[in-house]
């Protein structure tokens, strides 16, 4: 007769499933931070239901947003958080009525970027194309140099597709190892 002890099995599993998504997620933050050139810092939340492991990598503020996806004219399209965003009070009204992504002065009066600061626009610019420069009366002058995409993440990601699998596989023996060496 065969006897099998399942919530040694499941300890076992639990432990081994948990050490191989925290290193695989250590392996793609490690890369975020190397792939974007924005000085962005990727953190790891790690949570456990009951029958899944998450493990987050993220980073906040507004640089992380641009490094992942880039900004005025030159920013993907393809950013499925960009319609919210486009349709939201903090999102350039100037930018939605000329149709652009440009990076347009805003019209006068208080805006939220998206760090969550406040700022006042004296409106002067508004409307204006930002990125291709403009020249104030005192002589100073102004330009904003919009961002390529550099999809951080998503390199990070398919740079470590294979280190992700060995980690799971290497969690998969370990867990017969560890099976068999406590005569399961």
């Amino acid at each position: 007769m065969i006897k099998l002890n399942l919530g040694l099995w499941q300890e076992i599993i639990r432990a081994e499933f948990a050490k191989a998504t925290l290193d695989a997620a250590e392996y793609i933050r490690k890369d975020a931070a190397l792939f974007n050139r924005s000085g962005v810092v990727p953190h790891i939340t790690f949570t456990e239901t009951g029958t899944h492991f998450n493990a987050l990598i993220w980073a906040e503020g507004m640089n992380a947003v641009i490094a992942e996806w880039g900004s005025g004219s030159k920013m993907d399209l393809t950013n499925p958080y960009l319609p919210a965003y486009q349709s939201s009070p903090d999102y350039n009204p100037e930018r939605r009525e000329q149709g652009t992504t440009a990076i347009l002065g805003r019209p006068y009066g208080p805006y939220t970027d998206l760090d969550g600061v406040e700022h006042f626009s004296s409106g002067r610019l508004a409307g204006v194309n930002l990125e291709e420069g403009h020249i104030f009366e005192a002589g100073g002058g102004v330009k904003y140099e919009p961002h390529e995409a550099e999809h951080y993440m998503r390199e990070a990601v398919n740079a470590n597709r294979v280190i992700i699998h060995e980690r799971f596989i290497l969690a998969i023996k370990r867990c017969f190892t560890r099976i068999s060496i406590r005569g399961v």
